[in-house]
């Protein structure tokens, strides 16, 4: 039951989502940014996972591009079947197009030692700190075992009153959107 209300969720979040401008998606992700570095485990840590926006998801180039400019070692996932891994940019040039549309680190990027905090995709999230992914379970399987403070990014129009949410599921530390950020 959980998934067929995931499914209509997320249906119905995308389409909102993709709804967006391009102009305001950028204008909202800058205020996501700079909500992000209110944000004490992120502005302090010197290994944070990111990933790479897809379609109409927050944009992270500017918040990758300063963290390589400050020296952040900035891990990006590769899927690999059905598993995940973050391996270590020293720039853009080190992602290449790979499975769903997504950018990924090159083969030889070095896999991640231990991340202090991790940046997430979300189709949708709420209050009660769930993240509605694509549906595929990478970054849930992922997050189980890393020992990282997790954090969200959408736009406060993905944010709803309470989300469907499985045992496998994991709740973010803190969800991030341009209007607030909840922890």
């Amino acid at each position: 039951m959980a998934n067929e209300k995931k499914a209509a969720m997320r249906k119905m979040l995308l389409d909102k989502r993709d709804c967006i401008s391009h102009s305001l998606m950028k204008i909202n992700s800058a205020r996501i940014h700079n909500r992000l570095r209110q944000i004490q485990e992120f502005a302090s840590a010197t290994r944070v996972g990111i990933y790479h926006p897809v379609g109409s998801e927050v944009m992270t180039q500017d918040i990758i591009q300063e963290m390589l400019s400050g020296g952040i070692d900035t891990y990006l996932p590769r899927t690999t079947g059905e598993s995940m891994e973050f391996r270590k940019i020293n720039g853009f040039e080190d992602l290449e197009p790979g499975r769903f549309d997504l950018m990924e680190p090159k083969e030889r990027c070095k896999i991640s030692v231990e991340m202090q905090t991790i940046l997430i995709p979300a189709v949708g999230a709420s209050a009660n700190m769930y993240r509605l992914g694509y549906g595929r379970g990478f970054y849930d399987r992922y997050l189980k075992k890393a020992n990282a403070v997790k954090i969200a990014l959408c736009f406060q129009t993905q944010m709803v009153k309470s989300m469907p949410y499985d045992t496998h599921d994991v709740q973010m530390d803190y969800i991030v959107t341009e209007e607030q950020t909840y922890k």
